[in-house]
């Protein structure tokens, strides 16, 4: 509910020029001291410590589960899984872009995913 608060002023405010890969921002300029922006840099603060959080405890994890030589090559494992996962991330993005909110729906997504496997 956070996050589509925070896009839901910014949808339909990216057009793309006739079939071009450069995007017109039809959104309004905004002053960096404006109240409005509070929130979505809230929420991006949030989204940067939630990272932080889980990358902590993925690392966690890892140390109570390997020892020695064999921690080394989980976390390289866990480290090549994902940069994978970012680089097929972008490459599956299309060069006119998703919406915001298919991108918060697709972040939803494999959220639930990567919850349901690790359970």
């Amino acid at each position: 509910p956070l996050a589509y608060m925070v896009e839901k002023p910014y949808i339909g405010t990216v057009e793309w020029a006739g079939g071009s890969d450069k995007a017109t921002d039809a959104a309004v300029q905004r002053d960096f001291w404006e109240a409005s922006n509070a929130l979505p840099t809230f929420t991006f603060f949030l989204w940067g410590v939630s990272s932080s959080i889980i990358q902590l405890y993925i690392m966690w994890l890892l140390g109570t589960m390997y020892k020695g030589n064999d921690l080394a090559h989980a976390t390289g494992c866990f480290k090549f899984i994902q940069s994978a996962g970012w680089c097929l991330g972008f490459a599956l993005t299309p060069l006119n872009r998703c919406s915001p909110i298919r991108q918060l729906l697709g972040t939803a997504v494999c959220f639930v995913a990567g919850m349901a496997l690790t359970a």
